[in-house]
């Protein structure tokens, strides 16, 4: 199925200027990340166990990843923070920024928490704003919240005195604080406990009406919606929907595989010659790389945080989708020339393209069979790309030597 391109035996101008600027490219983004003032600007502490003692204080951002994050001294910077169990005791006059099992928040912040946990508790001051997502928050009653909270979580206990705005997308809301401003919640059910007092007005879309108990009050006035109902709806026309579906793949494909030759000339060629002359390497790479470049991207994301650099994992990621994504309509060239020949037609990579992509989408229809011979067929094409860009072109073929004459009878 992949054929041998003349056109393979040395790398194109395109090509090496594609090679060389690629590299330029990466040696520089590493450069700048390693050298970098951001990457030196912040206290760092990974570990198992990390504590910031109660006499001691940081003059800087802190980033700290561990089992266990114990803030009982003092920031003066952000606090960025992914770990089991995250607490703050002490004084944050930054942001925190936490991602973990556990967050509990009984010191003071002095700006906003953004926090993403399965708990997350406040009983402290937070200056600015509170964004969470978690399975559970709570914000007790002596804690204070100086403007606005947003979260989405699976029940939010909401005691304390909110300065603004509560935006809310929960299970259960239970509010029993002041709350300067409005309240807007999409809610399965909602409560207002004795003590709990709305500034502005309380606007909620729930199936059930709100609990608001004697001694609660809303001053600007309640708005309820109900959650629409949809009515019995007409079963799909499946057959319709794959049909479209293919269409718009057939579509895609072929656009992005003339944007690839356009972009490199004769990348489909070199793709396939590659793949041609080394198919057993081309499918190891590809399945190596497959496997093993989203995680090396995300330890580059990951210590991009602690250093300075955390979007080179991005790029590395994007580089990544973008041939993975390169390798169907790279495999189609490949599966529309084999056929044609077959038929004796003329072959122009164009046709090629688009009877391939047609071929490709029509068997990856097909359960399981489809989906195993199309991962295949793209498999030796992303090993095949790769190799074809950075693998070093053979040297050309010698000449042969021409026919001597024999000499002339005497």
């Amino acid at each position: 199925m992949f054929h041998r391109y003349e056109s393979a035996a040395s790398a194109s101008p395109a090509q090496r200027s594609f090679r060389q600027t690629l590299t330029a490219i990466l040696l520089a983004i590493l450069l700048l990340a390693l050298f970098s003032p951001a990457a030196l600007a912040a206290e760092m502490r990974p570990g198992d166990v990390i504590v910031v003692g109660p006499n001691e204080t940081i003059n800087d951002d802190l980033y700290a990843f561990g089992r266990t994050v114990d803030v009982l001294g003092t920031v003066r910077g952000d606090v960025i923070a992914g770990a089991a169990a995250v607490t703050i005791s002490g004084t944050v006059s930054g942001d925190v920024i936490a991602s973990a099992g556990q967050v509990r928040i009984p010191g003071e912040v002095s700006g906003s928490v953004r926090a993403g946990a399965g708990d997350v508790s406040i009983d402290g001051r937070v200056g600015e704003d509170v964004v969470v997502g978690a399975g559970n928050l709570t914000i007790g009653s002596r804690a204070s919240v100086g403007r606005d909270v947003y979260t989405g979580t699976g029940s939010a206990r909401l005691d304390a005195r909110v300065g603004r705005n509560v935006f809310a997308g929960a299970g259960d809301v239970t509010i029993g604080g002041q709350v300067g401003g409005n309240v807007e919640a999409e809610v399965g059910s909602l409560r207002l406990n004795p003590g709990a007092s709305i500034n502005g007005q309380l606007r909620y879309k729930s199936d059930s009406e709100a609990e608001i108990a004697q001694g609660a009050s809303v001053q600007g006035g309640i708005q309820r919606n109900v959650r629409e109902r949809r009515g019995e709806e007409q079963p799909p026309n499946r057959a319709l929907d794959i049909f479209i579906v293919w269409i718009r793949s057939v579509i895609g494909l072929f656009v992005f595989g003339l944007l690839l030759e356009v972009l490199s000339p004769g990348i489909g060629a070199r793709t396939m010659a590659t793949v041609s002359r080394s198919p057993g390497m081309s499918v190891v790479l590809g399945l190596v790389l497959l496997l093993i470049v989203p995680f090396a991207a995300l330890v580059t994301f990951v210590f991009g945080l602690l250093v300075g650099g955390w979007w080179i994992g991005l790029i590395i990621l994007a580089a990544y989708a973008i041939a993975l994504i390169s390798s169907v309509p790279l495999a189609g060239i490949a599966v529309g020339r084999w056929v044609l020949e077959r038929f004796g037609r003329p072959i122009h990579w164009v046709w090629a393209l688009l009877l391939g992509v047609v071929i490709i989408t029509l068997v990856g229809l097909v359960p399981i069979a489809g989906f195993l011979l199309v991962g295949l067929a793209a498999l030796l094409a992303f090993g095949g790309l790769i190799l074809s860009t950075f693998r070093r072109p053979s040297p050309p073929a010698p000449p042969e030597p021409s026919a001597l004459p024999e000499p002339a009878a005497v």
